[in-house]
């Protein structure tokens, strides 16, 4: 059980009876044969007669042997087994710095990559697990929403005002990293209360029974939505009633919140406390109205005070003395100005400092914006989440029902041969149903046999044929005459042009002259118009000179030129290159003219 167990301290506590003492040692050591064993190194040496090395025993600072520990040297490897060792560390040395995939191997590319999104939008906790036990402590705005401040808030040390002590000693402890509020600039009170200021501090009094004061500083640049406040109060009795004191805030033409020390006893205990609530209310003229008591019947020592609170959107936090009063949240006043209020007593401020929370409401109306953004993505993600559980479940119930089917299938085919087992002519079962299957193997080859004669395919490959035709016919063979040239092209864009130029001349005239219906069927008509039998009587003309009155013309070209032109109108204007030509100067020269 010795912490420090050796087999030489083992040995001497077996045969010496102990080996904490350096005589016990001494004599387990002691001895022909443990001494040639302790000493030469093991049982193997001292038969072999080889010596070792001796290991020398440790001492103590104080000179006392310590228990003797076996040196063990360290594993000779052989080469082959070294090189295995250094290869083996290569390859996890290899694997830890390959990347590994950040995806889920269980989960699809779109799945992965909302869930990656998500993780993406999610904003990093900082660990303050780490954080020095001595360092100063932060607030919730500059250790999780990282908020630079200037200096600390109120309320982690609340006046300390004793004996001789002045104001300008606390005043750095007691005051926010915001603004000091004057007393003394702008300041208005209601009805039947009346407000003293100066540099240092203000008074308000409202002393008359029944009389509800309330003072506000009306400077435009003081107005707020979202500040924190604080401010230092001297809480004085009144000389009827016990009476109330406090901090008005978010107050707009008379109508504003409250946070006041309501006190409910005239007489102080041994300890110089009064009772009293804490009381977060409205405002609307002089008329107050409790919304709710923070704390109730607690005792309240009169003096200075420090009271804050802490507006920020509907969320009201009320502070005394750099404790928590209580919470509250309303929707009733968004902005206004910050003063106090009185009621049948006289109340002393001083020290208001005021912070404006406009960025840290910001901050906060994004964060919230973002949270509301990330259940939504949340409540769709769950969503597509449930629906892609149905889908798995609902296919695994489809192929349940269909193994079922098919399991019911099996059992029916079996019934027969299983009847037929129990029956004892299974044998002949099986041997009808395989003629079956023969038979059936036979018919079917037959009748492929049959499809795959010549008849049937001829018969086939001209149906197909045939459709094929009908549904998308091939494309027209190209023409058998050459394309035609330049001047072919330009001959035919001059005519379409004079053509174009003359048509509603002539149009209205043929019109005109033949009527409506006569010079529709004209131009509607094919062949045998007034066109065709003017050129066939030309081509007679042309024919006749020619041939039976060849004196009438002067040379063999112009009576050439008759018999091209007689072909041309009765061939209906063949291709002819070289008469193409010609005809093509011809009408150039004349429509120069």
């Amino acid at each position: 059980r010795s912490p420090t167990y050796t087999p030489h301290a083992a040995m001497s506590w077996f045969f010496s009876g102990s080996a904490e003492t350096a005589e016990g040692e001494q004599q387990a050591s002691s001895g022909s044969l443990f001494d040639g064993l302790w000493q030469g190194g093991g049982a193997l040496s001292l038969f072999s007669g080889e010596p070792t090395e001796v290991v020398p025993a440790a001492e103590r600072e104080d000179g006392k042997p310590m228990a003797k520990t076996a040196a063990r040297p360290p594993p000779m490897l052989r080469e082959w087994e070294s090189a295995l060792s250094d290869q083996a560390a290569a390859e996890r040395a290899r694997y830890t710095e390959t990347a590994r995939p950040t995806w889920n191997p269980f989960k699809s590319q779109a799945e992965s990559k909302r869930a990656d999104e998500a993780l993406s939008r999610m904003r990093t906790i900082r660990d303050v697990s780490v954080l020095d036990l001595d360092a100063p402590l932060k607030s919730y705005e500059e250790q999780v929403l990282g908020l630079s401040r200037a200096g600390n808030l109120l309320g982690d040390q609340g006046p300390q005002v004793t004996g001789e002590e002045s104001d300008e000693e606390n005043a750095h402890t007691r005051r926010l990293a915001g603004v000091a509020l004057p007393t003394h600039v702008r300041w208005v009170s209601t009805q039947g209360s009346f407000w003293t200021g100066s540099a240092a501090e203000g008074v308000l009094q409202a002393v008359q029974p029944g009389h509800k004061g309330l003072a506000t500083c009306e400077e435009p640049s003081h107005r707020y939505s979202d500040f924190d406040v604080s401010a230092e109060i001297q809480l004085v009795r009144g000389r009827i009633r016990p009476g109330c004191a406090g901090i008005a805030f978010r107050v707009s033409r008379g109508n504003g919140y409250l946070f006041y020390i309501s006190l409910t006893d005239h007489h102080e205990d041994d300890d110089g406390f009064f009772r009293g609530h804490f009381v977060l209310g409205k405002v609307s003229g002089t008329h107050w109205t409790p919304l709710r008591k923070l704390k109730q019947d607690v005792p309240i020592k009169l003096g200075w005070h420090v009271m804050r609170v802490r507006a920020l959107h509907s969320a009201i936090t009320c502070y005394i003395d750099s404790e928590y009063a209580g919470y509250m949240e309303d929707e009733s006043y968004s902005t206004g100005s910050v003063g106090v209020c009185a009621s049948e007593t006289q109340v002393v401020v001083r020290m208001i400092d005021i912070q404006d929370l406009k960025d840290l409401s910001n901050a906060a109306a994004n964060a919230k914006k973002r949270m509301e953004e990330l259940s939504s993505h949340k409540k769709l993600f769950d969503q597509m989440q449930a629906s892609e559980e149905f889908k798995k479940i609902r296919a695994i119930k489809v192929i349940q029902r269909a193994m079922r089917y098919k399991l019911e299938l099996s059992s029916q085919r079996m019934k027969a041969y299983k009847a037929a087992k129990e029956a004892g002519y299974s044998e002949i079962m099986r041997k009808k149903t395989l003629i079956v299957w023969l038979t059936a193997f036979e018919v079917l080859q037959r009748l492929d046999d049959v499809v795959r004669s010549d008849d049937i395919n001829d018969k086939r490959l001209h149906r197909y044929l045939k459709d094929l035709d009908e549904r998308s016919p091939p494309p027209p063979p190209p023409p058998l005459k050459p394309p035609p040239s330049p001047e072919d092209e330009e001959l035919h864009s001059l005519y379409m042009l004079r053509r174009q130029q003359y048509m509603h001349q002539w149009e209205s005239a043929g019109r005109h002259v033949l009527g409506e219906e006569k010079f529709e069927a004209m131009r509607t008509m094919d062949s045998g118009g007034p066109a065709q039998r003017q050129k066939n009587m030309i081509a007679e003309k042309y024919l006749r000179i020619t041939q039976k009155e060849p004196e009438s013309v002067s040379n063999e070209a112009q009576q050439q030129a008759y018999k091209v032109m007689a072909d041309r109108l009765l061939h209906d204007w063949k291709d002819d290159e070289e008469h193409s030509k010609h005809l093509l100067k011809v009408f150039k020269n004349s429509s120069r003219t």
